[in-house]
């Protein structure tokens, strides 16, 4: 059998499942709590962002451990979620308003560009012709 030599971040995980000590990127150590788990590493970071800019500080741990999933337990090769403690009730209650939410585009109508007149898909901001914004809601513009 080979000998598989398991990245640090596996060992802290195993050593620290729910509740860690961790130094945050402004240098104070607090005690981090498992906010979410996720077997994709793309949603872990979108609903950091969405922490971020909610002002919670979050980080990641286990991101770069999708490549093992098969080789390692699933629980242990899957992205997670950290907070500090005291952000963890308004994170968990962020990342459900985060999880039930729409597509910005559910609802939307397509958009012509007041500039080019290039017919543009709900989900876009500005014209992909020439850069041009999207005309704001009520504008005589819009279509």
């Amino acid at each position: 059998m080979p000998v598989v030599c398991l990245p640090a971040s596996v060992v802290w995980w195993k050593l620290h499942r729910r509740t860690a000590r961790r130094t945050l990127v402004t240098g104070e150590e607090t005690t981090m709590k498992l906010v979410h788990t996720t077997t994709l590493p793309a949603e872990a970071h979108l609903i950091k962002g969405y922490l971020e800019a909610a002002g919670i500080a979050a980080m990641i741990q286990g991101d770069d451990l999708t490549g093992l999933q098969g080789a390692l337990p699933m629980q242990e090769s899957r992205p997670s979620l950290w907070v500090a403690d005291d952000d963890q009730a308004r994170a968990e209650a962020l990342i459900q308003e985060f999880l039930q939410s729409q597509p910005a585009t559910t609802g939307a109508t397509p958009w012509r560009c007041p500039r080019c007149g290039e017919q543009l898909d709900p989900q876009f901001t500005d014209c992909w012709n020439c850069g041009a914004s999207r005309p704001v809601a009520g504008d005589a513009s819009e279509e």
